[in-house]
């Protein structure tokens, strides 16, 4: 099943070779630059004792996303994963997908750099990374909305079966509480 309006036609030459231009390598190697660098220098026990690790968190998740962005629009770019223009779309020109991935990317590497893993927090990252790679999935295949909801379904399933064993609880205590 195909979504009208979505292509996965490779783009022309002209976009392919501006995605690997030296005018366009500067401006990323200076985001990641700047990636690192945040994640490379011991700020956020400074920023945690003058009690503001939120600061620390909210420019990590900014650097990494300004970072990895350009490079989720240059793979969908390379690869076609484009939604095209329509008679009920917003956009009059191809738009590349992918950029939900770039987000939570950007999120992961945010809470995998800062934070101590309790098994709670273990069950919602890996019911949002199965939500994410399901929308990637369908940003690249278009997959039908059954596929959708059953990824969703089983995302959700492993993030209540974790957090659940956290609390000691039995299958029948977290059914019965719904």
């Amino acid at each position: 099943m195909t979504e009208p309006g979505r292509t996965y036609l490779r783009p022309p030459p002209s976009v392919q070779a501006s995605l690997t231009a030296p005018a366009t390598l500067v401006p990323h190697a200076a985001r990641l630059a700047l990636a690192g660098l945040l994640l490379m220098l011991p700020v956020w026990g400074r920023d945690h004792a003058a009690r503001l690790p939120w600061v620390y968190l909210v420019l990590v998740a900014f650097a990494v996303a300004f970072f990895v962005t350009p490079l989720a629009r240059a793979f969908a770019l390379r690869w076609g994963v484009l939604d095209m223009p329509a008679a009920r779309k917003v956009h009059d020109v191809a738009t590349p997908l992918l950029g939900g991935a770039a987000v939570y990317c950007a999120f992961a590497v945010t809470v995998l750099t800062s934070f101590d893993f309790s098994l709670q927090l273990k069950g919602v990252a890996v019911g949002a990374t199965i939500v994410v790679a399901i929308g990637v999935f369908d940003d690249i295949a278009d997959l039908p909305a059954s596929i959708k909801l059953a990824g969703q379904i089983a995302a959700a399933a492993v993030a209540i079966t974790v957090v659940s064993s956290c609390f000691g609880l039995t299958t029948s205590d977290v059914s019965s509480a719904w």
